[in-house]
């Protein structure tokens, strides 16, 4: 499971799509959380974990900024096609790494009580 904190990536797949861009302790619980509230289906679509809450802070002020001209409201964004590609590019180089996120970490109890195709959020985190 996450468990560090984490700035997320989270498209709303209603109309108009939206990205929320937050950050999390506790990222299932987060998602799970916002899935509630919410009569759109959403996917997780990036993930950059972070040292501390106060990184992962300062990260989420950076991504916002980075995506400012989409911003809506709060945390969310107006998402276009090649953002999902934008984002992966962007915590590949805040991190240093090839592969984002902890997603291999994520059960299959966990996945299947947020309806998270594993293998998808995988294959979307670690598009090179």
């Amino acid at each position: 499971m996450f468990s560090r904190v984490s700035v997320y990536f989270i498209v709303s797949c209603g109309n108009p799509m939206m990205i929320k861009i937050g950050r999390a302790k506790n990222l299932l619980k987060r998602l799970a959380a916002l899935q509630v509230g919410n009569g759109n289906r959403l996917e997780l679509v990036g993930v950059l974990d972070c040292k501390s809450p106060a990184h992962a802070l300062e990260e989420e002020k950076k991504a916002h900024k980075r995506f400012s001209e989409n911003h809506v409201r709060g945390e969310w964004f107006r998402y276009h096609k090649s953002m999902v590609w934008e984002i992966s590019k962007w915590i590949r180089r805040r991190s240093g790494h090839t592969q984002t996120g902890e997603i291999t970490d994520i059960s299959s109890k966990d996945a299947h009580s947020l309806n998270i195709d594993k293998n998808s959020l995988k294959k979307q985190l670690t598009r090179t």
